[in-house]
C-alpha cells in the first residue's frame, strides 16, 4: 500500500476544517455502492469524481460493465498539464498507486 501521509497526514484529510457530512456513511462494500447506484440511472447522466485512485471505479466497471454507458464524464485529480507529477518527474499519485485501475478506466470509453 502506497500512501502520501507527508502530504495529507495520517488521515488523507489534515488540515481543513470540514462540516459534517450530511449523507450517511454506507455500509456496503464501495464498489457494490458504485454498482448498485449507476445501474438505477440513465445512459450517460452520472458524473463520477474520485478523489484518490481509481481503483474502485475500476473493480465495478470488472464486476459490471453495463455501468460504463451509464457513466457521462469522469473528473479526476490525476495529473498536471504544465507541471510534471507529484511522485516522480512524470507521475501523479492517484496514478502512480494503481496504474492498471487507471488504464481500465480510461479504456472503458
Amino acid at each position: 500500500l502506497v500512501t502520501a501521509e507527508e502530504v495529507h497526514g495520517k488521515t488523507g484529510l489534515n488540515g481543513p476544517q470540514l462540516p459534517e457530512p450530511t449523507m450517511q456513511l454506507q455500509a456496503q462494500y464501495a464498489v457494490d455502492f458504485i454498482v448498485e447506484t449507476l445501474m438505477r440511472e440513465e445512459s450517460g447522466t452520472i458524473t463520477l469524481c474520485p478523489l484518490g485512485p481509481l481503483t474502485n471505479i475500476a473493480l465495478a466497471l470488472i464486476r459490471e460493465p453495463r455501468i460504463a454507458p451509464r457513466i457521462k464524464e469522469i473528473v479526476l485529480m490525476g495529473g498536471g498539464f504544465f507541471d510534471g507529477g507529484n511522485v516522480t518527474p512524470a507521475a501523479e499519485f492517484n496514478i502512480y498507486v494503481d496504474p492498471q485501475a487507471a488504464d481500465l478506466v480510461f479504456k472503458s470509453g
